[in-house]
């Protein structure tokens, strides 16, 4: 053997152990692909499940949704709520109380996608974005036209129609107050009489607003959906005491609800709505009502339902309310959104007009009798809201009216405090010059006097000397007499005749 034979053989050894151990490690590398081939299957497998499920929900179980069924939801809430445009600004107003004007910034979306004609509904957005529902007072501006929408950021929009306070012209601002009074209370009442329930904006409300605003294509409609995933607290949050009861009762049965609900639903309406109002009022006498807690006004309010309604009552409304069978009719039922048309649906106690509630029937789960539950009556926000500011213009007005008498009677209140000083003051200057006219007696009597007995001594000495002057006067006309008879004595001798 020659020794690059040798060479040869020596070189081969190492490389057949080095290929050996590049050979195991290669089938044991193959081994570990092999085993995490089979679990990424097995986890592309269930990714792949995973994947099923969250886009067309668990089977059988309705409250793991997957996103087809969501879109189906978002599609029909958006379907009702339409388009929203919100922390929208008013930047300019044109506020002439016949035909008032807006130009306002819309943030998003660019461009807006607006257009010249569009009827939109503006409300104040709160801070939390959430208004309180059954207030109507505090949010909605009412319904206004896009007049101008050819700017990508900003509208034209102008009200539909407008509540106008009436005024007094020139003319009769000159008039007596009494007759502007009669003016005003005539202009305030014919302009009532002839609103109608479309008039939804307050001129008055227009001009204090200041933003932001929260424009909707339309008003939502009232939904049973809506409400039925929110906790009881977040319902508190959003629905007026007066109500929370009928949304934390709906869709919900007899068995599921506690006493105190199932009290309020036992009252008339109008009923509960006192209670509340004197809960308010005893709460905060002479106080601002709505500085009281929530929590202090459920308690007030039960504690008069307590009152209100006994065991007795609490267990035949009960009874009534699972021996309901009356049916509605099929144009009620057709009225009443979001309910399936093939259940009986009954109204409990029909002759009392106004029930928030209604009582409805399903078939129950274990196949058993039927399960009455309790239905919430839907509302119409938009009818409500433009019923509200009738109301409320019609109280604008009573109001505005008794500031108008309430002037007048202010007025009337400074001239008579103005007359009775004036008088008070005439009195004094009079009282003085009765003093002064006093005393002014008292010297001239004085005085009087004194003339009086002045006058008796002058008198006295008239008489002394007018007796002195006839004793003069007869003694003179004695010696006249006797000196004429000397005087025909003398003038008879002087004759020569005889005396």
């Amino acid at each position: 053997m020659s020794i690059w034979n040798k060479i040869l053989l020596g070189l081969i050894f190492p490389a057949a152990v080095a290929f050996a151990y590049l050979a195991m490690r290669q089938l044991k590398i193959e081994d570990h692909w092999r085993d995490k081939a089979a679990d990424f299957e097995a986890r592309i497998e269930k990714a792949e499940h995973r994947q099923g499920q969250l886009v067309d929900g668990v089977k059988g179980d309705p409250d793991q949704p997957g996103i087809q069924q969501l879109q189906l939801k978002l599609s029909s809430v958006m379907t009702g709520r339409q388009r929203i445009w919100t922390d929208c600004m008013p930047r300019a107003r044109s506020i002439i109380p016949d035909a008032p004007s807006f130009t306002v910034d819309i943030s998003s979306p660019d461009p807006h996608k607006m257009f010249e004609g569009m009827v939109v509904q503006i409300f104040e957005q709160p801070d939390d974005s959430v208004g309180r529902m059954g207030d109507p007072g505090q949010t909605y501006l009412g319904e206004f036209e896009v007049v101008k929408a050819d700017q990508e950021r900003e509208v034209d929009v102008r009200p539909t129609r407008v509540v106008v306070q009436p005024e007094l012209s020139d003319a009769d601002k000159a008039k007596p107050l009494a007759e502007q009074v009669k003016l005003r209370e005539t202009l305030y009442r014919q302009a009532y009489e002839a609103r109608t329930l479309g008039d939804a904006i307050d001129f008055a409300r227009l001009q204090n607003s200041r933003g932001p605003w929260m424009i909707r294509q339309s008003i939502p409609p009232d939904r049973h959906d809506l409400f039925r995933e929110l906790t009881a607290d977040e319902i508190r949050d959003l629905i007026q005491p007066e109500h929370v009861h009928l949304y934390l009762a709906d869709g919900k049965t007899v068995d599921e609800l506690p006493d105190s609900i199932l009290k309020r639903l036992s009252l008339p309406p109008e009923d509960l709505a006192k209670m509340f109002a004197d809960a308010r009022q005893k709460l905060a006498p002479g106080g601002d009502p709505a500085a009281v807690s929530p929590e202090a006004l459920e308690n007030e309010v039960d504690r008069a339902v307590d009152e209100a309604v006994d065991d007795d009552a609490l267990n035949g409304f009960k009874t009534d309310v699972l021996q309901t069978i009356e049916v509605f009719t099929p144009a009620e039922v057709l009225a009443l959104s979001d309910v399936d048309q093939s259940t009986y649906l009954t109204n409990y106690l029909t002759k009392q007009e106004g029930k928030a509630m209604l009582i409805a029937k399903r078939e129950s789960a274990d196949g058993g009798e039927p399960v009455r539950y309790f239905k919430r009556r839907l509302q119409d926000p938009g009818a409500d809201f433009k019923e509200f500011f009738v109301h409320h213009s019609h109280w604008v007005d009573q109001t505005r009216r008794i500031q108008l008498r309430q002037e007048a009677l202010d007025w009337t209140v400074a001239d008579a405090k103005l007359e009775v000083t004036f008088r008070e003051k005439l009195i004094a200057d009079v009282g003085k010059q009765l003093e002064r006219s006093a005393k002014e007696i008292a010297w001239l009597t004085t005085h009087r006097d004194r003339l009086d007995a002045l006058l008796k001594e002058k008198q006295a000495d008239v008489n002394g000397v007018a007796g002195k002057n006839l004793l003069m006067a007869r003694k003179i006309a004695v010696l006249q007499l006797e000196a004429a008879e000397r005087i025909n004595q003398r003038t008879q001798i002087a004759a020569g005749g005889q005396p």
